[in-house]
Order: structure tokens, then sequence, then C-alpha cells
């Protein structure tokens, strides 16, 4: 069965989400433990919205349906 477009927005929505608060909490537990400072958070979530937003473009760029 075909899936709807807003389905399929939603769909990636969540899954873009997801990998933006993994990559958040991954990179402010990786640079505490490693480097031992305060990371500012505006950087970690530009980072996160970056870096999940690519992540969801590859989706939508490699969706063969």
């Amino acid at each position: 069965m075909k899936r709807h477009n807003y389905e399929k927005m939603v769909e990636r929505g969540a899954i873009g989400f997801a990998f933006f608060l993994g990559f958040v909490s991954l990179f402010y537990s990786w640079i505490d433990s490693v480097a031992g400072i305060n990371v500012n958070p505006y950087i970690l979530t530009a980072i996160g919205i970056v870096i999940a937003g690519f992540i969801v473009y590859l989706m939508y760029r490699f969706d063969r349906e």
C-alpha cells in the first residue's frame, strides 16, 4: 500500500527528532568526558540540528518509493 506524503513527512520528522536528541546527548557526554569542560548548549543544538537534518535529507534523497 502506497504511503501518503504527510505520512512520510511525519516519519522523517520523528526520526530526525530522535537523531537530534541522540546526537546532542552523545556530544554532550563525549565532550564533557574527553575535554572536561562545559559546552555551550547553543553550539550543541546547532551541531545536532545540522547532523540530524543531513541524515533526514539523505533519507529523502535515497527513498525509493
